[in-house]
């Protein structure tokens, strides 16, 4: 009995974990969107929806963001290349 207890909790402790995974990506996927609406709306684009950007796009923009070697014009061209809004 107490051997089909603890391979009870084992699975059920195994299989919430994905869920808890996923929702922690989602969580990072809403804040990557966030920063980058926030900086579209800062260089003129209000108009680019982050929620249509590929993951791909949001990091880059959060990689140009984060680089220190970039002026703000030289960060404004490289976003605006990364959207297409050129």
């Amino acid at each position: 009995m107490m051997k089909r207890t603890i391979t009870a909790l084992a699975l059920a402790a195994a299989l919430s974990a994905p869920g808890a995974w996923a929702q922690d990506m989602g969580e990072a996927l809403s804040m990557l969107e966030i920063a980058a609406k926030r900086e579209l709306v800062a260089i003129g684009l209000s108009d680019v929806d982050p929620m249509s950007l590929s993951l791909s796009q949001l990091a880059q923009i959060r990689s140009v963001m984060g680089a220190s070697d970039y002026n703000e014009n030289e960060k404004a061209l490289q976003i605006k290349q990364i959207v297409g809004a050129n």
